[in-house]
């Protein structure tokens, strides 16, 4: 079982610009898979399959508007839906066969349609340095106006106090330069980075777990275990990152 980021840094890789299903930036996640049907918001009496698949945020509803044929396309997928959002169990299956063609369709559709609605905003401050944040407050994944992926503050509460590879919850946050990442269902904070550097020793600075080029640090065994293994924050990384934050993405603050 693999770990994940806590709902309210829900990490997939992405760039600026990127929309649903090219960095995880759009949809972010997505209801059990419901029935398939290739009618399009509006054109009859009840709703249609395709606006039950994605939460309503702005983008995910421009998306079944635009999309309604590919969405129920990709729902009746047993592997699309989790590639489109980043979330895929074994995202080696994403390109491959007509799964691979689905998500393509999709996320070509997405683009062409809702590219305005589906781009992140800016972030607001540097998650590996904190920059951009006031004292006490806390820079990590946020969603925007449109419900897309990007980095914000969060001002206390709860205190952001918790050490790296402490457990936090909603009601206990991670120092600044880490966040709280899924493990087995508990929360531990794990440190935002640039690159191995940033890691200490036995860690490895995972990017896909992150958004607009920043990574979070994992234990070297996560990687050597592959999809088999749980993947563990890197406990020995230092307290200020040496990498200074510099691979971030659209951020103009330092």
């Amino acid at each position: 079982m693999a770990a994940a980021a806590l709902p309210w840094a829900c990490f997939h890789a992405s760039t600026p610009g990127s929309v649903a299903g090219t960095g995880g930036t759009g949809a972010t996640t997505s209801s059990s898979q419901s029935s398939s049907s290739t009618g399009a918001p509006g054109s009859g009496g009840s709703t249609p399959a395709c606006a039950n698949v994605f939460p309503g945020t702005p983008c995910n509803t421009c998306i079944a508007a635009h999309c309604c044929s590919q969405v129920d396309a990709c729902n009746a997928d047993t592997q699309c839906v989790g590639c489109f959002l980043g979330q895929a169990a074994d995202p080696s299956l994403c390109s491959k066969g007509a799964t691979a063609t689905t998500v393509a369709a999709l996320t070509a559709c997405a683009v062409q349609g809702c590219a305005t609605t589906c781009t992140s905003t800016r972030p607001t401050c540097n998650p590996v340095t904190n920059v951009g944040c006031e004292a006490g407050s806390l820079c990590s994944a946020d969603s925007d106006s449109n419900g897309n992926l990007t980095y914000d503050c969060y001002a206390p509460p709860p205190a952001n106090d918790i050490a790296l590879c402490g457990v936090c919850n909603a009601d206990a946050g991670c120092v600044p330069g880490t966040t709280c990442f899924l493990v087995d269902n508990v929360g531990q904070c794990a440190r935002f980075c640039c690159g191995d550097g940033d890691c200490g020793d036995g860690g490895a600075c995972d990017s896909t777990q992150g958004l607009f080029g920043v990574g979070l640090c994992i234990t070297t065994d996560t990687i050597d275990a592959g999809d088999s293994g749980i993947e563990l924050p890197a406990c020995a990384a230092p307290p200020i990152a040496p990498s200074g934050g510099s691979c971030l993405m659209g951020f103009d603050g330092g």
